[in-house]
């Protein structure tokens, strides 16, 4: 069974959105399918100079994301990516107050 899409927001604005997604852990994995704006290019860029191990053992060099099943609508679940590379996007969901409040402190918009 295909999963919904996920719809992808950085710094308040939509910028593309994740298809055929895969979640194991808090770790979501999918085809990633980029707004066509200069928003959705900027964070491409950011993305795919990220190293996802590194990412991993240093929250804070990856960067925060927020995730709707909406492109319209208000996003609603918490994340960071780790990295995105051959057209897959990989990120950590954040979803406890506890995590969400170390993902605003500590890791970057």
């Amino acid at each position: 069974m295909e999963s919904e899409p996920l719809f992808i927001w950085w710094k308040e604005e939509y910028v593309g959105e994740l298809v055929n997604s895969i979640v194991d852990m808090g770790y979501v994995e999918g085809k990633w399918i980029p707004a066509e704006t200069q928003h959705g290019a900027n964070f491409c860029k950011k993305a795919i100079q990220l190293n996802a191990n590194d990412v991993i053992r240093n929250s804070s060099l990856g960067f925060r994301i927020k995730i709707g099943i909406d492109s319209r609508g208000a996003p609603s679940m918490h994340g960071y990516v780790l990295s995105l590379s051959d057209d897959q996007l990989f990120y950590r969901m954040v979803s406890t107050k506890e995590g969400i409040e170390m993902l605003l402190s500590k890791v970057p918009e």
